[in-house]
């Protein structure tokens, strides 16, 4: 897990600063450009391919983000769970119910990380598979407990499909790694209740 992630990083950091990079003098480029010539600026080639630039550059940042989120750095576990989930909701048609009880500022970064992916990676199932509408993200941390849970009200699926390595198996080892417990609850038109369990004891003393 510790090698994906520092792969996630290095090609991150090669889409942010060299694609990004050759990007944005590209878009300078163009830009001077149209000052040098201003007709230019009615030709509809020219900007729909300003269009596509601008269009590239989102794509490269979302990319970049979703490997490695700087916005981890930046804010607390909670907030950077929520971005994400406002992220989601807005290029989406779902509705995301998000909500954070509990302080997670003690956890080590590698937790944090962890606890993001596994939340990125439940909403990426949910909005491929599901067909919900309403989705409840939650968190909570009470003394040595740390729960994830996220439910859907979508289509649901076979839980048996699990047990035949079908489906959760990137998120299943992500969270064996961190010593925890997954529970999936589903059945068809009864949708999806992932839970995850964590003791924060043990995840301290396999981080040490």
């Amino acid at each position: 897990m510790q090698g994906e992630e520092k792969e996630r990083g290095r090609i991150a950091r090669e889409l942010h600063d060299g694609i990004g990079g050759i990007l944005s003098a590209a878009m300078m480029r163009f830009t001077s450009a149209s000052q040098e010539n201003e007709t230019i600026l009615q030709t509809a080639s020219f900007r729909d391919g300003m269009g596509l630039l601008d269009d590239m550059g989102d794509e490269i940042r979302k990319t970049a983000h979703n490997l490695m989120p700087e916005v981890l750095l930046k804010q607390p576990l909670p907030d950077a769970i929520r971005t994400y989930c406002n992220f989601v909701q807005q290029e989406n048609t779902v509705r995301i119910n998000f909500q954070s009880f509990g302080s997670f500022d003690n956890l080590a970064q590698s937790s944090k990380l962890n606890i993001y992916r596994i939340v990125q990676e439940l909403l990426k199932n949910v909005i491929k598979h599901s067909g919900a509408s309403t989705v409840l993200v939650q968190l909570l941390i009470n003394e040595h407990l740390l729960t994830v849970t996220v439910e859907d009200n979508g289509v649901g699926f076979d839980t048996d499909a699990l047990k035949k390595g079908i489906g959760l198996h990137n998120l299943q080892t992500r969270v064996s790694s961190m010593q925890g417990h997954l529970t999936v609850e589903s059945g068809a038109e009864k949708g999806t209740s992932v839970y995850i369990e964590f003791d924060t004891q043990k995840m301290k003393a396999h981080e040490s």
